[in-house]
């Protein structure tokens, strides 16, 4: 009897301690993907400027030209 309430003790244990691992494994998860978006985001704007900047080249060309 001693032996059985041990063992369901260590697998309610082992069973929270999953548990935890998961919500922190979603954590990670989530941090992640807000990475992730900001890094498009900003990837996506600096290609914008990038490429703003030899067209303002290009039409200030034109204009004085």
């Amino acid at each position: 009897m001693e032996y059985e309430s041990l063992i369901l003790k260590n697998l309610s244990d082992a069973k929270h301690e999953r548990y935890l691992i998961q919500l922190e494994i979603h954590s990670v998860d989530l941090r992640l993907a807000k990475l992730e978006t900001e890094m498009k985001f900003k990837s996506g704007l600096w290609g914008m400027i990038a490429g703003a900047i030899p067209a303002a080249i290009a039409i200030i060309y034109q204009i004085l030209a």
